[in-house]
């Protein structure tokens, strides 16, 4: 069976914890959502599966807003796979937060 190497590619985004509050990050941090969800922590920083994430949580409210605004947008984009770090992308249509919370800039 031969099969385009297409059909085994997925996108990643690498972005930036900026776009995550601190109370999402420290979530993330300890692996502690309350839910069984698809998140990979590594030394590096998490990595989401954007389709996995979205079958395992159905109610997006029930997870911090700023975690699915960016799930969303990813999925609205086509993105399989996030890849959050300090050195990852900003994106202008994402909010973008300071160690205190609040929001700073990039959001349209």
């Amino acid at each position: 069976m031969t099969h385009m190497i297409s059909s085994f590619t997925q996108k990643l985004i690498p972005l930036n914890i900026e776009h995550l509050t601190p109370d999402t990050r420290a979530i993330l941090d300890s692996d502690d959502l309350g839910m069984p969800i698809a998140i990979m922590i590594a030394a590096e920083g998490p990595f989401i599966n954007v389709s996995d994430f979205l079958n395992l949580v159905p109610d997006m409210n029930e997870v911090p807003s700023d975690l699915a605004q960016v799930v969303e947008f990813c999925d609205n984009n086509g993105i399989d796979w996030i890849k959050l770090s300090e050195n990852g992308h900003f994106i202008d249509e994402l909010p973008r937060y300071d160690a205190e919370g609040k929001e700073i800039g990039n959001v349209k």
